[in-house]
């Protein structure tokens, strides 16, 4: 039976998480083998370059969590408080020290108030059985209402609710209602001491409430990365204060983070080597991506579930690209995540679209490249501005040059650059051409071609172990066809030039694509400064 689509009516979906709506994430998730190691606890830190899922899995699990009866919740950077950072300064031994309480604070702010809007719907009975119980819950609802973790309204209500013990012979000394001097002393007290004791009265409790079971998700913390130490003691940090939360909550709590697999490699901290086991790092296969790409266009086209694969693709793309099968030619063209692929075949799909196609043609793809490549360039700088701010001036030696080289070819062009840019960068000084172009390697801009057959960064799990300039048997150092546009080389000779769509450009200037920001991560304040929320500019 022929089928046909109108291709008008549909897309691949948005390439954001955050950003998927009415429902599509939990339409068009994969579940993968990671995403089943993850759900099944064995991971608490997934990690994975930018745009290959980890928002996704956060959010599709939270709501697998809650299916399953067991509390969610997703906590981000913006739930940090600088206000109780500072006050925790007050007695840590360094910075690191106090993000790590904060974080602490965070994670056992949002488990305590789930615990207590549960007992106040009438869960967990067992609790009201010994005044030690009672207790520890009032020191719960004290610890939130001196923090301002909880408004008077429902702090008052909370009060009520533990008066009503009572009549079991439980008597609750002690009112709610204190002075604005005794709110003043609390304020300015060891808070660390204070937070351990708030730890201890929600261990004693969510061991006697069975079945409490809550997962805390970190998502978004590349929001605070940028070159400052500030930034970095926040994340290791955060990864301390897991370590500690796990180790006393679980199984009852739980912690798992999310986090860029470039900033973990980056990071240095006395207690990394703890993480190896409970370390899930995000790689792709063709096979998976081309399943995630085709279940978006089944969905998208209405088709129904007998469709495989190969059928779906068939009938949203021409098979071939030249002499490639299309799907090759389009995942040849990214660093195989997800991010990548849902960009570009939305990008041929606009084509063919205001074409009036029936199915997107290779005519399509290849007039999508030149835009996606110049996509695809400006990302990768900025994805790595931080480690490497001088990636968007460096490019410009392999602008206009060749798509493959050796590094005799390079060299006199790599030279000439880093002669003009050492002084704008003192991280070129030091920089030989074989330390560059491991850089560029460990990045995925670029390849090598060894016995014929090119390989890049994201066809090895441990590429760090991959020293590129001395691998016996190198013919040819390669840049990812995913950047060649970008740089205005030549399509492939194979392919008839004219097909390329380069919206008037026959060459692009790496120093003209975008607002490319190549210092400090300006987020929430100046760069490398304000990097988490304060509260008095809070309403």
């Amino acid at each position: 039976m022929q089928h046909s689509i109108n291709l008008s009516e549909i897309n691949f979906g948005r390439d954001d998480a955050t950003l998927e709506a009415n429902g599509l994430l939990a339409k068009v998730f994969l579940k993968t083998s990671v995403y089943n190691r993850v759900k099944n606890g064995g991971k608490l830190l997934v990690t994975g370059r930018k745009g290959s899922g980890k928002s996704a899995i956060c959010f599709y699990l939270i709501d697998a969590l809650k299916a399953e009866g067991r509390e969610a919740i997703r906590v981000t950077t913006g739930d940090l408080s600088r206000t109780r950072i500072q006050q925790l300064r007050a007695t840590a031994i360094d910075d690191k020290e106090s993000f790590e309480s904060a974080w602490r604070y965070v994670f056992l702010v949002k488990i305590a108030i789930r615990l207590i809007e549960l007992i106040d719907q009438g869960e967990f009975d067992e609790i009201y059985s010994e005044h030690e119980n009672i207790k520890q819950l009032r020191g719960i609802r004290d610890f939130l209402s001196q923090n301002d973790e909880i408004d008077k309204n429902i702090a008052q209500k909370l009060g009520s609710f533990l008066n009503r013990f009572s009549k079991f012979g439980v008597k609750v000394p002690g009112g709610l209602e204190t002075t604005a001097e005794a709110r003043q002393v609390e304020s300015i007290r060891d808070l660390s001491a204070a937070l351990d004791k708030f730890q201890n009265c929600i261990l004693r409790l969510i061991r006697i409430a069975k079945g409490f079971k809550i997962t805390i998700l970190v998502d978004e913390v590349d929001d605070i990365w940028n070159s400052t130490e500030e930034s970095k003691h926040l994340i290791t940090g955060l990864l301390d204060a897991i370590t500690k939360v796990n180790g006393n909550l679980n199984p009852s709590a739980l912690v798992i983070v999310f986090l860029r697999s470039d900033i973990w490699d980056s990071l240095e901290f006395f207690n990394k080597d703890k993480f190896r086991s409970v370390d899930e790092r995000i790689n792709w296969s063709k096979e998976d991506l081309k399943r995630l790409i085709t279940n978006r266009g089944k969905i998208a086209a209405n088709l129904a579930d007998d469709f495989d694969t190969e059928s779906v693709w068939k009938l949203l793309f021409e098979k071939k690209v030249g002499e490639q099968h299309s799907f090759d030619y389009i995942i040849d063209r990214t660093l195989k995540r997800p991010r990548e692929v849902i960009q570009y075949c939305n990008l041929a799909l606009s084509f063919a679209q205001d074409a009036n196609r029936s199915r997107i043609t290779e005519e399509d793809i290849l007039a999508a490249e030149a835009r996606y490549s110049i996509w695809k360039l400006d990302d990768l700088i900025n994805e790595f501005s931080v480690q490497y701010p001088f990636l968007r001036d460096t490019f410009n030696v392999f602008d206009g040059f060749q798509s493959s080289f050796t590094k005799e070819q390079i060299a006199p062009r790599f030279e000439k650059s880093k002669a003009m840019l050492s002084q704008k960068f003192n991280e070129l000084s030091g920089l030989d051409l074989d330390d560059f172009l491991q850089l560029l390697f460990g990045i995925g801009f670029l390849g090598a071609k060894v016995l014929g057959e090119i390989f890049y960064l994201h066809d090895q799990l441990d590429y760090k172990r991959i020293v590129l300039p001395y691998i016996v048997d190198l013919e040819a150092i390669v840049i990812h066809p995913a950047f060649r546009l970008a740089l205005g080389l030549n399509p492939p000779s194979s392919q008839d030039s004219r097909k390329y769509n380069n919206y008037g450009r026959d060459h692009i200037n790496i120093n003209q694509i975008g607002n490319i920001n190549t210092g400090n991560i300006r987020i929430g304040g100046d760069a490398g400064g304000n990097i988490i929320r304060d509260d008095r500019n809070e309403s």
